[in-house]
């Protein structure tokens, strides 16, 4: 865990780049009906250089945080994207709804 010394120096930092990122998210569903993670990229990236400096990373393990989804996980092309329709129909089924 990061000192609250720490978490108190980055406080605005991190209440910014939340609300931020909620407000993009927000706005684009209700304009959609779907997130496409591709668009925030660069403020995930920020999150990620402040996850770095919270945990005291080092450059590659800010790089591999950066890189994480691209590499090993869903890819943030247009194919990440799910409804909220997908959503619930998992839910409701206990199934994972994929686009592919």
């Amino acid at each position: 865990m990061p000192d609250e010394e720490d978490m108190k120096k980055h406080r605005d930092k991190i209440q910014n780049l939340s609300e931020s990122l909620w407000a993009g998210m927000k706005r684009m569903f209700e304009e959609e009906g779907v997130i496409h993670a591709v668009e925030f990229k660069p403020l995930i990236n920020q999150i990620d250089e402040l996850v770095g400096d919270l945990y005291d990373l080092d450059t590659d393990e800010v790089e591999f945080l950066k890189e994480y989804h691209a590499e090993y996980g869903r890819g943030l092309d247009d194919s990440d994207s799910a409804s909220l329709d997908d959503f619930l129909e998992e839910e409701e089924c206990g199934e994972v709804v994929t686009d592919d």
